[in-house]
């Protein structure tokens, strides 16, 4: 029985380590999606090992049926990275969308903003921004 709590417990330590802490971001302002009640969450995973981060994000009660050209974009603004990254999220029907992806670097201090670009990338609107307060 001592041989498998040690054993558990070394494995929590190895976790620990291979994943730094997680930035959950709980809320998104709504600046000017047209559903007051749209509302966002992301999660950031920073892996220290691999110098990577893991970003989820979930919208819910955005604009619906926001595909393709016509997805949002996510945008990653961190003080610590010199370049912004972006991913597109597409919603369904219901104006919910989810978006999982892996960036190189440690992101966990980012904010993320939502846009809609219609079709013009250096002229987006912004949607929504989430933010950690810190």
């Amino acid at each position: 029985m001592l041989k498998r709590i040690a054993f558990v417990l070394v494995v929590c330590a190895v976790v620990g380590v291979a994943y730094g802490a997680a930035v959950k971001i709980r809320w998104f302002d709504n600046i000017a999606e047209p559903n007051q009640d749209a509302d966002g969450m992301a999660i950031l995973n920073y892996v220290s090992g691999q110098d990577e981060t893991i970003i989820q994000i979930i919208l819910s009660d955005f604009e619906p049926n926001r595909t393709g050209f016509d997805a949002y974009t996510a945008e990653f603004v961190s003080p610590n990275q010199p370049l912004s990254p972006t991913a597109d999220i597409e919603t369904d029907s219901h104006g919910h969308g989810t978006l999982h992806i892996t960036y190189a670097g440690g992101w966990s201090d980012s904010d993320i903003y939502i846009y809609v670009d219609f079709d013009d990338p250096v002229n987006k609107e912004l949607r929504a921004r989430g933010y950690n307060p810190g």
